[in-house]
C-alpha cells in the first residue's frame, strides 16, 4: 500500500503552492524549503528569479517548477555572501539530469534543451551532493556541466551527502526562449499540478515496493 503520509504531504504542498501561482518574476524562498521532492517549494509559473538563503553549511534548497519546453538557463550566484554555490537539476521523479559546481567561476550554471514537464532544481554549498540508494548520482568533478554518471546515477534522489563548507544568500535566475506561458493566466492549469502529483505518487509507490521487497 502506498505511504499515505507521503501522499498527504505531497498534496498539501501542491494545494498551498497553488495559492502562490498568481505571482511571477521574483519569488522569495518560503521559510526554508526542503531537500526532498515532497518538501520542495513549488515555484509560480513565470518565475524568473528566486531569492533564497543557504542557512547552514548542510542546507540544501530544492524547488519544483513547470517548464514549457525549449532551452532552459539556470544561473545561481551568491547574493553579497560567502556562499560557494553548486546547482543540480532533476526530472519529475527525482532522476538526476545535470550538475554544475561553479564553472565558469563563480556562478553555477546549467543550460539544457528540455521537453515540457515538471522539474526540480537543487541549490547548495559545495560538497552537499545528491545520493540515490546506489551512491552518488553525479561524479565529483569541477570541469563544468556534468551528467549523472556517478555510481548512483541510474536511480532517483533519496538523500544527500551533508558535507557543505559555506552558507549565505543566493539568487537563482531562470530564463529561456520558451518559458512558462507569460500571458494573463494567473492560476496554473490542473494538469501542471497533476504532473507534480503523479510524479510524487509514483515515487512513493516505488519506495513502497522497494520496502516490501526488502522485508
Amino acid at each position: 500500500m502506498m505511504n499515505l503520509k507521503m501522499l498527504k504531504a505531497a498534496f498539501a504542498g501542491l494545494f498551498l503552492s497553488a495559492t502562490g501561482f498568481a505571482n511571477a518574476g521574483l519569488i522569495l524562498e518560503i521559510d526554508d524549503t526542503g531537500d526532498s521532492l515532497i518538501t520542495a517549494q513549488i515555484l509560480a509559473g513565470g518565475t524568473t528569479q528566486v531569492s533564497g538563503t543557504i542557512d547552514t553549511n548542510s542546507d540544501i534548497d530544492l524547488f519544483g517548477f513547470y517548464w514549457g519546453g525549449g532551452i532552459l538557463d539556470l544561473n545561481v550566484y551568491q547574493d553579497n555572501s560567502g556562499l560557494d554555490t553548486q546547482i543540480f537539476l532533476f526530472d519529475s521523479l527525482g532522476f538526476g539530469l545535470f550538475h554544475n559546481d561553479d564553472a565558469p567561476f563563480p556562478n553555477s550554471i546549467i543550460q539544457a534543451t528540455l521537453a515540457a514537464g515538471a522539474y526540480f532544481v537543487g541549490i547548495s554549498s559545495w560538497s552537499n551532493d545528491p545520493l540515490s540508494v546506489d551512491g552518488a548520482i553525479f561524479p565529483s568533478d569541477f570541469t563544468g556541466q556534468l551528467s549523472p554518471t556517478g555510481a548512483g546515477g541510474a536511480s532517483v534522489l533519496s538523500n544527500w551527502e551533508y558535507d557543505g563548507v559555506s552558507s549565505g544568500a543566493y539568487l537563482l535566475d531562470i530564463s529561456s526562449t520558451a518559458q512558462y506561458p507569460t500571458n494573463d493566466v494567473e492560476v496554473p492549469e490542473p494538469s501542471i499540478l497533476a504532473i507534480f502529483a503523479l510524479g510524487i505518487m509514483g515515487l512513493a509507490s516505488r519506495r513502497s515496493l522497494l520496502g516490501k521487497k526488502k522485508q
